[in-house]
């Protein structure tokens, strides 16, 4: 199949209502391009020639990156991506540059170019993610995450992804239910599941994600703790002790009602994807469902909120 990406050159302020735009026109992962996430890998050696590290240090831009099917409906969902980007400074938005550009790309290629992007990761105290086509030995003590992220989203690299994971390093103590919203990739499913997490149900409404992540869990040999599903959390299901959600500001506050139906007592929610202009927002609608407010994580203007049911 051929794809197109459409990459969208914004300010970070208009970095999450530019994600929920590619969301609301068909695609269901979004790669975002931060230069603070650069500036601080710079030193750290995992970046092959692909990074040109002197524009990502000058740049205060961020790119938001998606990927849509070249069907009959692609001309009629860019035109609605270009009046969604152009209709933000209504809403007080800076967008910076606001330019908009296509790509074709063959899956296979997207495939493949990805991989020069993504290294080893180290995560917390004792997780690192790696890549299935790298190299690496791990030391005493270390939970090693096998991921190919293929079309999916979701590799421990965004501040978003790595503060749920140690949200989950440092909250599950061993044999609990963990429930994973938007699972992309897999990779928090994954992440609970090998710090000690009894079962691990996970959703996504994208069909790519749901392949990649079921891909991700044989893997690592999690075929009989994880189970994916496509669709989302449900109104009400047989609780949980943790939630993990790494999604945007809108969907995590329509979906607050599920959280809390299908948290045990005591059970923590932990959500990310937030960026931090939206803040208030969630915490009233998570607030209003009777949810407490228990840790406040933050890197850059990204934020992981994690909540408590009492």
């Amino acid at each position: 199949m051929e794809w197109i990406e459409i990459s969208i050159f914004t300010s970070w302020e208009a970095t999450e209502a530019v994600a929920n735009i590619l969301h609301d026109v068909g695609v269901t992962g979004v790669v975002i391009e931060d230069p603070q996430l650069w500036k601080k890998r710079k030193n750290q050696s995992q970046f092959d020639e692909v990074w040109d590290l002197k524009i990502m240090e000058d740049s205060n831009e961020v790119t938001v990156r998606g990927y849509l099917p070249a069907d009959e409906l692609l001309t009629q969902r860019i035109e609605r991506v270009r009046e969604g980007v152009a209709n933000l400074p209504n809403f007080g938005l800076d967008i910076g540059r606001g330019e908009i550009k296509l790509n074709k790309v063959a899956e296979e290629d997207w495939a493949t170019s990805w991989k020069a992007y993504f290294k080893p990761e180290h995560i917390g105290k004792s997780l690192v993610v790696k890549p299935t086509w790298e190299e690496y030995e791990a030391q005493e003590g270390e939970i090693i995450i096998h991921l190919d992220p293929g079309m999916a989203f979701g590799t421990g690299t965004h501040q978003t992804t790595s503060m749920c994971l140690k949200a989950l390093e440092k909250y599950v103590k061993g044999g609990e239910c963990v429930y994973d919203v938007g699972t992309g990739s897999g990779i928090l499913s994954v992440a609970a599941a090998k710090l000690g997490a009894q079962e691990v149900a996970a959703w996504d409404v994208d069909l790519v994600a749901v392949k990649v992540a079921k891909d991700n869990i044989k893997l690592n040999g999690l075929e009989e703790k994880i189970t994916v599903e496509l669709g989302s959390l449900p109104e009400k299901c047989a609780p949980a002790q943790i939630i993990v959600a790494n999604l945007v500001a809108n969907i995590i506050m329509q979906l607050a009602p599920n959280f809390q139906n299908n948290l045990t007592h005591g059970g923590l929610l932990i959500c990310s994807g937030i960026i931090q202009p939206r803040e208030e927002e969630v915490v009233l609608a998570l607030q209003e469902q009777g949810l407490k407010l228990k840790e406040r994580m933050q890197e850059g203007d990204w934020l992981c909120l994690i909540w408590e049911k009492a």
